[in-house]
């Protein structure tokens, strides 16, 4: 039985559905290879024919997606078609860093990393959708702040199966606390960039969520997870901000366990709590 797997995750097509659940048994391979006994000369073999066999089974399994969105006419297809294309672009271009690398561990661990975050979050909101026939639409927010923190929310509820009603924010003023920090950069019409702070228990609480594998210390692979995490938060701040008439666009978020601000500030920011834990971020204005 896959540990990754949650009955949540179905959306009520079985050939999707069971698609899923073998995605998730792949991805479930990697996490069990790295967290194995064996050398890196082993680990590397069993890597190889994992990224193999789940970057042509996740090709399969969007081409089913697409083909069944169609025969429904689902609102939201063309939208959906984009995700799947940004996600196997980053697929090609992490299996020819690991190539080159010859499958050098950080590489290894941004990869997973990342592809759990992302397949989670996926699975778990934009292909929810399609049975529901709705088009993935966030609710709107009233101002910048308020659409960051909604994608906190969502990424919280969707990804942790965390309530609603048990996640507080209030605003706070100076720097923001953390054990991963996360940058993520805004184009357009809102030029500024986003910091996110995890605290140490929401990012071994999210990432021991997605995966069903507990951890007592943040590595690589955990603040690669909480970097692809603040991108889906942006993603989906992005979409509200367009409502609101702002056209923007995210660039690549860069991860460090230091804080990158080196002025005290005080700078205003919002600090959500949940069950999990704690994460703050400020929206800082360019210099």
């Amino acid at each position: 039985m896959a540990y990754m797997w949650k009955e949540s995750y179905r959306i009520g097509v079985d050939e999707i559905d069971e698609e899923h659940y073998r995605l998730f048994q792949m991805l479930e391979n990697i996490l069990e290879t790295l967290d194995s006994d064996d050398n890196w000369f082993q680990k590397k073999i069993d890597l190889k024919k994992s990224v193999f066999f789940l970057k042509n089974f996740v090709v399969k399994t969007f081409e089913d997606e697409e083909a069944y969105q169609k025969k429904i006419n689902f609102p939201g297809i063309e939208e959906h078609k984009k995700e799947h294309r940004n996600v196997m672009k980053t697929l090609f271009e992490y299996e020819k860093q690991l190539i080159q690398s010859d499958y050098d561990r950080k590489v290894v661990a941004n990869f997973t990393g990342l592809i759990v975050s992302w397949f989670v979050y996926h699975v778990s909101g934009s292909d929810k959708k399609i049975c529901k026939g709705e088009t993935p639409k966030p609710a709107g927010g009233d101002s910048a702040a308020t659409c960051f923190r909604n994608g906190i929310v969502d990424a919280l509820e969707k990804m942790a199966g965390v309530d609603i009603a048990e996640i507080k924010d209030e605003p706070f003023s100076g720097v923001p606390q953390g054990v991963i920090y996360v940058t993520v950069g805004m184009l357009g019409d809102i030029p500024d960039s986003i910091l996110f702070a995890f605290s140490k228990e929401l990012a071994l609480g999210m990432f021991a969520s997605m995966t069903g594998m507990e951890y007592e210390d943040v590595d690589e692979m955990v603040c690669s997870a909480m970097a692809e995490v603040s991108n889906i938060v942006c993603g989906h701040a992005a979409t509200e901000l367009a409502d609101l008439g702002f056209t923007t666009d995210i660039t690549t978020p860069q991860v460090t366990m230091e804080c990158p601000i080196e002025d005290e500030g005080p700078f205003e920011g919002v600090s959500i709590d949940s069950p999990l834990g704690a994460l703050q971020f400020i929206i800082k204005k360019p210099e």
